[in-house]
């Protein structure tokens, strides 16, 4: 995924159902480093916080 579709992922997160977040979540982290994991799932549960979806 390039640097612009991850913005528009980012800015309607909160509108999105939850299956198709943790889709989006599961299809970005699938060739990244395991080390790297923990970071972008966090990041992904800040989003959550932040669109008051803290599923």
């Amino acid at each position: 995924m390039d640097e612009k579709a991850l913005k528009k992922i980012a800015e309607n997160w909160g509108t999105l159902p939850p299956s198709e977040r943790q889709r989006i979540a599961q299809e970005i982290t699938r060739d990244v480093p395991a080390k790297y994991k923990p970071m972008i799932e966090e990041y992904f549960k800040s989003l959550n916080r932040l669109n008051g979806s803290d599923k």
